[in-house]
């Protein structure tokens, strides 16, 4: 299968002291056909993405 990706970046609100040069997401859990959504990332508490829809997929 081929990897599709949909988005290349994501907008997230934080303290200053937490902005993250990454977010890295783990695909090795994936099936072919499987899709990551934005509710679906997971990242520090004091992180909050910052998406109209959580079930874009990424």
């Amino acid at each position: 299968g081929a990897l599709r990706k949909i988005r290349t970046s994501l907008k997230y609100l934080c303290p200053a002291n937490n902005i993250l040069p990454k977010i890295d997401v783990d695909l090795s859990n994936l099936d072919i056909g499987d899709r990551i959504f934005m509710r679906d990332i997971k990242v520090d508490p004091s992180l909050k993405l910052l998406s109209k829809n959580d079930t874009f997929p990424i």
